[in-house]
């Protein structure tokens, strides 16, 4: 990271505890990206399970990660809808 001399960090949907170097690292600011609700589900099948039990929406989440996994004050949230014949590649990749 260091190597880079990094301004920012975008990091996506991680599955292990950041390390300080990757959050402290860039100039201004480390943020993240979770196709989910923090703080309600922030497990791997995150955005698997809205769709096995059928509900309607689900979320995406931004925030600024501290050491914890899927931790941190958020920045933003938005919901994203359902439709009756989507799969997880719809909702992943057409969250606009």
């Amino acid at each position: 990271m260091q190597s880079f001399a990094a301004v920012i960090c975008l990091v996506a949907y991680v599955l292990l505890c950041l390390p300080k170097a990757v959050l402290n690292t860039p100039k201004f600011v480390t943020c993240a990206y979770h196709p989910s609700l923090l703080s309600v589900h922030h497990e791997p099948s995150s955005l698997i399970w809205p769709i096995a039990v059928g509900k309607k929406e689900t979320w995406i989440s931004i925030f600024w990660p501290n050491d914890g996994l899927d931790e941190g004050p958020l920045m933003l949230q938005k919901t994203c809808e359902i439709g009756p014949n989507e799969t997880l590649g719809d909702i992943y990749f057409g969250i606009e």
